[in-house]
């Protein structure tokens, strides 16, 4: 639940490098002067700094690694690092205590903004446990689904639809054994059914199957 709550962080800043650059590279130096640990530091990595690679950020990157050892250790945990910054990519010992921050201003927005994409980062194990459980132990996954979607619907609506993804994962490897386990789970919550009525097209190769699956929540 906690990993689904803070994914609208990982879309702002998102949305932060495709419409302002300008904002997005100062929250990266905000998130690497205050990342608590290597993996926090390799999320930014993995997604802004990545992603704001280019034009004159270049330079600004060029420019901030060489005064900041934390923003080193980040480039060096990038993938597909441009020529001209490879000079500046440290590789670390994860189990080293990272560079004392440097110091910098955040507005209490960016604070709010930058613990959220962290405790999304922290998180990452639940979405990956569901997903083994999805593929070898179907039976827990659909147990986790049932108590997702019993929690999720005392919080809101966007948590709510963020289970639904789940139920779409487990539908898209599991639906062939489990039909009526899916029929009956929809028939206890509407608008679990209402979902998968709303669905314009199937999550699986097996559209008559999918088709019928349908008929049958709508005349049940």
């Amino acid at each position: 639940m906690d990993h689904a709550a803070a994914w609208w962080a990982w879309e702002r800043v998102y949305d932060l490098v495709q419409n302002d650059k300008p904002a997005a590279w100062h929250m990266i130096q905000v998130m690497v002067a205050y990342a608590p640990d290597y993996g926090s530091l390799g999320s930014v990595a993995a997604g802004p700094v990545e992603d704001l690679m280019g034009g004159k950020y270049l330079k600004l990157m060029r420019e901030e690694a060489q005064s900041n050892p934390r923003f080193r250790i980040c480039l060096g945990m990038t993938n597909g690092l441009p020529e001209e910054l490879e000079p500046f990519a440290e590789k670390r010992n994860k189990l080293e205590v990272l560079p004392p921050s440097q110091s910098i201003e955040a507005t209490p927005d960016e604070i709010k903004l930058m613990v959220a994409y962290f405790h999304h980062s922290d998180t990452g194990w639940a979405s990956l446990l569901f997903s083994e459980l999805n593929h070898n132990k179907p039976d827990e996954a659909l147990f986790m689904i049932r108590l997702l979607l019993d929690q999720a619907e005392k919080y809101s609506p966007q948590l709510t639809e963020e289970v639904f993804s789940a139920v779409d994962s487990f539908i898209h490897v599991n639906f062939g054994a489990y039909q009526q386990e899916l029929k009956a789970l929809a028939m206890e919550r509407e608008s679990l059914r209402q979902w998968f009525l709303r669905k314009t097209w199937p999550p699986i190769n097996d559209s008559e199957g999918w088709a019928a699956f349908l008929d049958g929540l709508r005349t049940a």
